[in-house]
């Protein structure tokens, strides 16, 4: 027994400084810090791919904006202002009216209306009633181009309206400046025709008016013209005036 307690003792002391030298061996990982290292390099990489990408998708957009914003519309649309004009100045040249619209009004208000002194000396009675003709054609022709062009601007009404809504639509469907831009310009073209009928809708009210005002005029210069020649006329005096004698009649 003792023996055996012996070979024990031995055993243990040979076996401590082993398995204690054992314990105090440190683990020590060679590749662990370049598997960190990879993949912090990998996170970086895919943020910067990120990155880019976010960026492409901007400039992207930027081009599509920049494209919508400089696209024109699909066909400007600013009606028939310059055919109406044109169609309402060739009414108001109706007849022998005396049309603001013509090369040579003043010409031929000249002609129609002669004034004093064309009626200041013998007149035939012949030219009494062309000139009265002609005036009153005048009148006659001035008064119908004044309702002609009234009427023209109230037919071309219609198709106004038409172009207009045209107009309004595509300013409500305008995807981009430049088609916002020319909608509001079509918009504005339109506007600005309308004022033009209604300054050729003044121009035939004052075509109409300078005729009536000269017509009356015209009349009183010739009724001052005649009366004024005729006092002008050789009248003999009193004393040169021979009394001739008379008998009554005898019943």
């Amino acid at each position: 027994m003792h023996t055996s307690i012996k070979q024990a003792l031995l055993c243990s002391a040979f076996l401590l400084p082993v398995c204690q030298q054992a314990q105090a061996i440190p683990v020590v990982c060679v590749n662990c810090s370049s598997e960190w290292t990879q993949l912090a390099n990998n996170i970086q990489l895919v943020t910067t791919q990120a990155e880019n990408i976010r960026q492409t998708i901007n400039q992207v957009q930027m081009i599509e904006n920049q494209i919508r914003n400089t696209k024109n519309l699909a066909s400007g649309d600013w009606g028939n202002v310059f055919d109406h004009l044109q169609r309402l100045n060739v009414l108001a040249r109706h007849g022998e009216s005396i049309a603001f619209s013509s090369a040579s009004v003043m010409e031929d208000m000249n002609a129609v209306f002669k004034g004093y002194d064309s009626w200041n000396k013998t007149v035939a009675p012949q030219d009494l009633s062309t000139h009265y003709r002609n005036v009153s054609q005048s009148l006659g022709d001035t008064a119908a181009a004044s309702m002609k062009v009234a009427n023209g601007i109230h037919a071309q009404q219609a198709e106004d309206n038409v172009t207009l809504q045209r107009q309004q639509r595509a300013s409500e469907n305008a995807t981009g400046r430049l088609q916002a831009i020319q909608a509001g310009n079509q918009l504005s073209a339109q506007t600005i025709s309308q004022l033009q009928k209604i300054e050729t809708l003044l121009a035939t009210q004052i075509q109409l008016t300078s005729t009536l005002v000269q017509a009356e005029n015209e009349r009183k210069q010739m009724q001052q013209a005649q009366q004024d020649r005729f006092m002008q006329g050789d009248v003999p005096s009193l004393e040169s005036r021979e009394l001739k004698p008379f008998s009554l009649k005898q019943f």
